[in-house]
């Protein structure tokens, strides 16, 4: 049996749900969210085109560090709408990650969740 990627959205919500939970706890969050929503989609469009991502790579000249454009073109392709959303998901993601110079507030991760949720409905409506 393979992983869910909605385990990595439960996950998240349960972090955020903590009484203990602080900013590393948050960005954590965000970070698994964005992860359930990619994994998602990267199984919805290898189940709607086996090779979409193969073809959009070779059309774009990307690599495995350009998966996450390629992704978000491929839903856009298969006239999946939560694309749009990836994108601002994405963006937070790399914030939690990497700018650990911002300070990463609570509602942020709060947001991001619900944003991430979207994404999830999205993406099985497609």
């Amino acid at each position: 049996m393979t992983f869910s990627p909605y385990k990595f959205y439960e996950l998240a919500e349960r972090l955020l749900n903590q009484e203990w939970c602080e900013e590393a706890c948050y960005r954590t969050a965000v970070s698994r969210a964005y992860y359930a929503t990619f994994n998602r989609a990267m199984q919805f469009i290898k189940n709607k085109d086996p090779h979409l991502i193969d073809r959009l790579q070779g059309k774009y000249k990307t690599d495995q560090k350009g998966i996450h454009f390629i992704v978000r073109v491929a839903l856009r392709k298969l006239g999946c709408k939560a694309y749009q959303k990836m994108a601002e998901l994405a963006n937070s993601r790399i914030e939690a990650d990497y700018r650990l110079d911002l300070h990463f507030k609570r509602e942020k991760a709060e947001w991001m969740l619900e944003v991430a949720r979207d994404i999830l409905g999205m993406i099985e409506r497609c």
